[in-house]
């Protein structure tokens, strides 16, 4: 995951949301939007647990392609080279990736994401601690 991310509380009352706009965009043109979740507690007391990870990944302004190679959420291992602490390749800290294709529909479009299932419902415990990483936006070339 790097050694730098966004950590989120989930709080029983509402969601926390990070937003950011997405600038540069050319209208009409596919886009791949990929980041990583990870459950913060596993990594402080090396507990492998795979889990997948409640959030919700809003974006705006843009076209998100239906479909499971377009839309998808899945749950991966560390990478089995990579040793911390008591985590390796038999043992993984296990991770969430959450990829969506996009068409844009103008020049920017806006990127929000919280740390509940649904605007209604966490979707998962309250006080889980969840961590954000490598958040990517990148043209997307149809094969």
């Amino acid at each position: 995951m790097g050694n730098t991310f966004l950590w989120m509380k989930r709080g029983g009352a509402k969601p926390n949301i990070f937003a950011q706009e997405i600038k540069k965009l050319k209208p009409g043109r596919l886009y791949s939007l990929k980041l990583i979740t990870a459950d913060y507690q596993n990594l402080l007391q090396e507990k492998s647990r795979k889990a997948t990870n409640a959030v919700t990944i809003q974006l705006d302004n843009v076209e998100v392609l239906p479909g499971p190679k377009n839309l998808f959420q899945f749950t991966f291992p560390n990478c089995y080279s990579h040793i911390v602490g008591k985590f390796n390749a038999e043992y993984p800290f296990w991770m969430n990736y959450h990829w969506r294709v996009f068409r844009a529909k103008g020049k920017t479009a806006r990127l929000r994401v919280s740390d509940w299932q649904s605007d209604t419902a966490p979707g998962g415990r309250v006080g889980q601690e969840l961590i954000y990483n490598f958040i990517e936006v990148q043209p997307y070339l149809v094969e």
